[in-house]
Formats: structure tokens, C-alpha cells, sequence
């Protein structure tokens, strides 16, 4: 998900716009919190997990969001 931390590092450099963005959408400012596991995911639980985010995005955001953050990843695929 190499795009979407790309964008939201970004974003957090734009505080004030990023307060407001979280104000609106989520109804509360978002903090940055690393995930760091351990454990690596299996490589089913990560498919899982990467059908479920990218089911969202599309859900959410569409369909031409999903091609424009991994199009790369979609054209090795295809």
C-alpha cells in the first residue's frame, strides 16, 4: 500500500488541512500510529486483508480511485 502511505504522509504534512479533512470525514482528528507486527501475515491472511482494503477503496472511493492508486499493481496482474 506503498500509495495510499505516500498520500497520507503527505497529507500530514498539511496539518491544518489535515484536521479539517479528519473534522469532516471521521469527526475527529486522526492520529499517525505505526503498525509494526512481529509477525509477519501468512500469505492467505494477507490476501484476505488486500481484498478487504481494496474492496473498500472501491466501495468508497470507486472504481477510477482504485485504478489510479495501483495502477501499476494492476497492470502486473493483468
Amino acid at each position: 500500500m506503498r500509495e495510499i502511505d505516500d498520500m497520507r504522509h503527505t497529507f500530514l504534512l498539511f496539518t491544518h488541512e489535515y484536521a479539517q479533512f479528519c473534522q469532516n470525514y471521521f469527526g475527529e482528528y486522526l492520529h499517525h500510529i505505526h503498525n509494526i507486527k512481529e509477525n509477519k501475515p501468512t500469505r492467505a491472511e494477507y490476501e484476505v486483508e488486500l481484498t478487504h482494503y481494496l474492496a473498500y477503496v472501491y466501495d468508497n472511493l470507486g472504481e477510477q480511485t482504485l485504478r489510479k492508486w495501483f495502477a501499476e499493481t494492476l497492470n502486473e496482474l493483468t
